[in-house]
Order: structure tokens, then sequence, then C-alpha cells
């Protein structure tokens, strides 16, 4: 199936961030996360709101117009679809989360869980972290501290570091 740039950029992105980079091994093939980041993306759009009115066809697996150029739309949507991802590997683990024991001897399935619980998690927490600075942190932000504003030169004189003559890296 040939896919548009920004389908083969957002199967990637999301691909690294669920960790299913073993090329010749994928757990989800390309159309499962495309067809993810889709219906995600029409998730999202009705959340924030972008500078262009992107229209979302679940059935089709198609988002116009090209979102290729708007990294904020791609960066938000694959940590939304990593999130529900994750999210619903934790509840196939949790259904099958078991312990065995044998007299001495004991598998327990639990910690699987609860790891991915752990994943899902922070997944989804980072992907509202990122959706709070794009809707409130850069726009803000620039209004208060763009090059010229009257505090801007105090703060880049207060975050140098004397000792190797440059500025913090954050």
């Amino acid at each position: 199936m040939a896919h548009d740039v920004w389908q083969d950029t957002a199967i990637q992105i999301v691909r690294v961030l669920i960790n299913d980079t073993d090329y010749d091994n994928y757990t989800y093939s390309d159309s499962k996360l495309l067809t993810a980041f889709v219906v995600n993306g029409y998730t999202v759009t009705t959340e924030v709101e972008f500078t262009e009115d992107y229209t979302i066809d679940i059935p089709s697996n198609s988002i116009t117009p090209d979102p290729s150029d708007d990294s904020d739309f791609i960066t938000l949507v694959s940590y939304k679809t990593a999130c529900m991802i994750y999210t619903n590997e934790y509840k196939d683990a949790a259904n099958c989360a078991v312990t065995v024991k044998d007299g001495v001897s004991s598998i327990s399935y639990g910690p699987v869980a609860d790891n991915l619980s752990k994943l899902a998690d922070h997944m989804c927490s980072k992907y509202e972290q990122l959706k709070s600075d794009f809707e409130y942190g850069s726009q803000v932000g620039q209004a208060i501290l763009s090059p010229y504003s009257p505090g801007s030169d105090l703060i880049s004189r207060n975050n140098t570091d004397h000792r190797s003559g440059g500025y913090f890296n954050y």
C-alpha cells in the first residue's frame, strides 16, 4: 500500500514511541498503525484547535489537507496514538494477569500488566502535557518572552553558565 509522506512519518513516529522497531518482526502492521493514527487524529481535532481545519475520513484513512508540514499535529496525534496503544495493551495484559504456583515455583503475569499500566500512564500524561503546552505554553510564552519584551534580556543574562561561558541547554 503506497503512503503519502505524512502517513510514513506518522507510522514511524508511533513505532518509535511504542518501541515497535524490530523491522523483521513488527507487532503492528502499517495499516493498523495508520488506522489508529487517523482515529486519534479525529479525537485530537476535537480537543485542540489547530490553525488548519483538518478533515478526517476514518473509512479511507485520510486526512486533508496534508498535515506533513504541521509538526504540532503530527506530534500530538502520534503521542495520543501511543497512549491509546499502551492503554489497550495494558487492558489485554490485565485480562491475562494470572499467577500459577506449583510448590515453591510460581509464574506471575501481573507485573507485565503493572509495567504496561505505567507506560500507558506515562505516555498519556506526556500527551496531556504536550497538548497543554500547545494550547497555552507556546502562545503565552511568545507574547511574554519575545525578543523585544522588556524582561527577555534579563532572563538570558541570568541563564548563563559562567563555568563554560555559554547558556544552559534545556
